[in-house]
């Protein structure tokens, strides 16, 4: 270090010339009065010559006397600045001490560079990963230690925090001595003591396991997308609040949507008003009430439709499994007229049908051929009838025919009615109506034919069974019918593949043939169901004929008092696809429980080290630099003054950056106060940022100075913080409201503003933030509810529920 200008004896201080100046001044008075002075004084030359040697020596003992006084007190003056300054500079190089060994104690790399990227600071992690020793690395940059591509990754980063003059912090993929890394660096500007930035200081951990459960986590996604995409049955999740968290594409082709988003975050009853009340709604209260899968089948009316349902609640909401079966219903009710026209044919006359929710009446030719009529049109041969009947037969016929359809009383009627010939014939006629799942008649069929001359209903008895044979071999799904006493009596070609027997082989054969023991206990009690007239839609394991196994769903119907027919679908596939969601969500769950815990203890190291080490030792240097300052301050030379105060402020900047950092790392007051005081302290903070957002926190009274688990804590705070950032910074809103409530066994958390919504990037998540797929994952974590809905009056309410479990 070099001298400063007060040690330079090449320029001494202006005091020595004063000096120097007052005593040639005060030896040229002294001598010119006394040499004046002596002859008038004594007359005497001897004595007079004595007198001015005395002189002489008087003037040289004063002179000498005054001159050595003068340079001592000058002495002693530069003897106590120099130890001064030695004292300032035994301090910094202490402080610089202190801070190398808390630079040397950590895991973290921890550095400092100048503006041209130089390094001024390398712990000795840092260098054990850079390959080299500290020594080594000082002066050097990034391009001498990293591969190219890194270190215009790093620089740019660096320019960035220098730029915007603020901490920030990001992931860096680096090849070290390890390895390649991936490291979370949290960087700051460096300032001089007039706040100009000069360089930057860094710490960097290693979070390449995080990285690495965060890549598990999402392959397992795809691998779940994948599994759900080959699914063909629709599938939807709901949370409690009936709102869409998942669809696949079959679901959302099936609702009348081109994609997920269209629904994801909806009401399910806003979407689809029609559907309240209706058996679907019922079913899904049922369902999240008792906490029981069910199963069932019915007509979507506005859709007019027919949908099977496989309903799975958790405590969460619903997964619900749905396919349509129009197709199937309509061959099934098919099947059961063709069975009811087969009955009839069977009996003898002629077979009419009626559409009773149209009108229309379809009478066979034959009919109006006996009475040597022309057929009329459908939309009249109601009328044509009812003109033919006899007067006192009509009233009757009528009257049979609404008791039949009121009260279901068997309709069977003799009437006559007039041939073209004036002459009347007697009828015999019998019928059998169809009643739709409302309790309303839908179709009826019956017979009618002549009682005076009575014909063969052949030919219409074959046109029925190959009706019937036709639908039965071309429905998709496999198809058995049985009698009460178990026995098989027939099959379709797709119910045969699914057995592996031929139709003569099945045939000999009873139900506990084709079903595994441990079903076989099950079959009377439904069995009895089905003969009863109930339908019953049931799961089995069926049983093969080279004795291989398989899942399938059973949809059982009554079709006379002797026998029924049983709908079988092979459900192997979708039993799989559950068991995978299954895994994949016990998965999901455990990695974002593992990725949270990690975050969390990686948070509290990084802000424990700041607090315990950095920001203690840099309080303690501005300590001892301010008692140095106040000890010898009257005495320092102007330049050490001057360097004292600059170093006290950058020692006070840097304390409050790391506290800046502490606040961000690990909220104030929620450890010691809880919930309320935490929020309350962030947004008092945050209100100092002044961007015309009000931010309003209301607890209730129970929940006021209330505290949970520590996690639920830690988990519902970052959930609010997010929500207040993206409002502020997303939504335009001017008003924020922090509602918070609660007791000992449950938390409610709602962030709501007045704002324009939130922005769809948001819903999925934004690089570098958590977004709503973050902070529901945050709530998954705590075993909490998270949802996200649009206000009434505008903006949006983000809330979180969390409710104890049971011992």
């Amino acid at each position: 270090m070099k001298s400063s200008s007060s040690d330079s004896p090449v320029h001494p201080p202006l005091r020595v010339w004063r000096i120097v100046g007052g005593y040639a001044l005060m030896a040229s008075v002294w001598i010119g009065l006394a040499d004046a002075a002596l002859p008038w004084l004594i007359a005497d030359p001897a004595q007079r010559a004595l007198a001015g040697t005395l002189k002489n020596w008087a003037f040289v003992g004063i002179t000498a006397l005054l001159l050595g006084v003068l340079l001592r007190r000058l002495h002693g003056r530069q003897q106590q600045a120099l130890a001064s300054e030695h004292s300032a500079r035994l301090a910094q190089g202490s402080t610089q001490r202190l801070l190398q060994t808390l630079s040397e104690s950590t895991t973290d790399a921890i550095f400092a560079k100048d503006l041209d990227g130089r390094y001024l600071m390398f712990n000795r992690e840092a260098a054990r990963l850079a390959g080299s020793s500290p020594l080594q690395v000082l002066g050097c940059d990034d391009e001498a230690l990293f591969a190219p591509a890194q270190a215009a990754m790093i620089r740019s980063n660096d320019r960035r925090v220098m730029a915007q003059d603020r901490p920030e912090t990001f992931e860096e993929e680096i090849d070290t001595a390890d390895g390649r890394l991936v490291f979370l660096a949290t960087k700051g500007p460096l300032h001089d003591a007039d706040g100009q930035v000069v360089g930057l200081f860094g710490i960097a951990r290693d979070i390449t396991q995080r990285r690495e459960l965060e890549r598990q986590r999402q392959a397992a996604h795809d691998r779940m997308r994948d599994v759900l995409a080959r699914v063909d049955d629709g599938l939807v999740a709901l949370d409690r609040n009936w709102c869409y968290t998942y669809l696949n594409q079959q679901a959302v082709r099936m609702l009348g949507r081109e994609k997920p988003e269209d629904l994801l975050g909806r009401h399910i009853w806003t979407e689809f008003p029609d559907g309240l009340g209706q058996p679907f709604h019922k079913a899904y209260e049922q369902a999240m009430a008792t906490q029981r899968h069910v199963v069932f089948e019915d007509h979507y009316a506005p859709w007019d439709l027919w949908f099977e349902n496989r309903v799975y609640p958790s405590p969460d909401g619903l997964s619900i499994y749905f396919s349509d079966i129009t197709l199937r219903r309509r061959a099934e009710d098919a099947l059961r007229l063709s069975e009811l026209r087969y009955r009839l044919a069977a009996a003898g006359g002629q077979v009419w049908d009626w559409n009773v929710l149209t009108g229309l009446v379809d009478f066979p030719p034959a009919f109006w051929q006996q009475l040597d009529c022309a057929p009329p049109p459908s939309q009249q041969a109601v009328a044509r009838f009812e003109a033919l009947l006899h007067p006192d037969d009509l009233p009757r016929w009528r009257q049979s025919l609404r008791e039949h359809l009121a009260r279901r009383v068997p309709y069977e009627l003799d009437y006559r009615a007039r041939h073209a010939n004036g002459t009347w014939r007697w009828f015999h006629t019998q019928g059998q109506a169809v009643w739709a799942t409302d309790g309303r008649a839908s179709y009826m069929a019956g017979t009618t034919f002549d009682i005076t001359e009575r014909q063969e209903a052949g030919a219409a008895l074959r046109q029925s069974e190959a009706y019937r044979r036709s639908l039965f071999e071309q429905l998709g799904d496999g198809v058995l019918l049985l009698d009460r006493e178990h026995r098989l009596l027939d099959a379709n070609p797709q119910a045969l593949s699914m057995l592996g027997y031929s139709l003569d082989e099945l045939t000999r054969l009873v139900v506990r043939d084709v079903l595994p023991a441990v079903e076989h206990r099950r079959i009377d009690e439904d069995v009895a169901r089905v003969m009863s007239g109930e339908p019953h839609l049931a799961e089995w394991s069926f049983l093969r004929k080279d004795g291989s196994r398989f899942s399938a769903e059973a949809s059982a119907r009554l079709l006379d008092h002797q026998r029924f027919v049983a709908v079988v679908r092979d459900i192997s596939a979708r039993r799989q696809t559950e068991q995978a969601l299954l895994t994949y969500q016990r998965e999901l769950s455990e990695l974002a429980q593992r990725l949270l815990a990690q975050e969390k203890t990686t948070t509290q190291r990084v802000a424990q080290t700041l607090h315990d080490h950095l920001g203690q030792t840099l309080a303690g240097a501005r300590l001892n630099l301010d008692a140095c300052i106040l000890l010898y301050g009257s005495s320092m030379p102007g330049p050490l003054k001057e360097h004292s105060a600059r170093l006290a402020y950058l020692l006070a900047q840097a304390v409050r950056e790391v506290r800046q950092v502490l606040v961000d790392l690990r909220p104030p007051l929620l450890e010691d106060q809880g919930l309320s005081a935490a929020f309350d302290n962030e947004i008092g903070a945050s209100a100092i940022a002044g961007d015309g957002v009000d931010v309003l926190l209301e607890v209730a009274d129970d929940a006021t100075g209330r505290r949970w688990p520590a996690d639920v804590e830690y988990g519902a705070f970052m959930v609010g913080r997010e929500a207040i950032s993206n409002a502020r910074q997303h939504a335009a809103a001017s008003l924020i409201r922090v509602v918070l409530g609660g007791d000992d066994s449950a938390l409610s958390l709602d962030v709501i503003d007045d704002g324009g919504g939130i922005a769809a990037p948001l819903l999925q998540g934004r690089p570098g933030h958590l977004g709503i797929v973050g902070m529901r994952e945050r709530a998954l974590a705590i075993g909490a509810r998270f949802g996200v809905d649009a206000e009434p009056a505008g903006g949006t309410r983000v809330s979180l529920r969390w409710q104890a479990r049971g011992p």
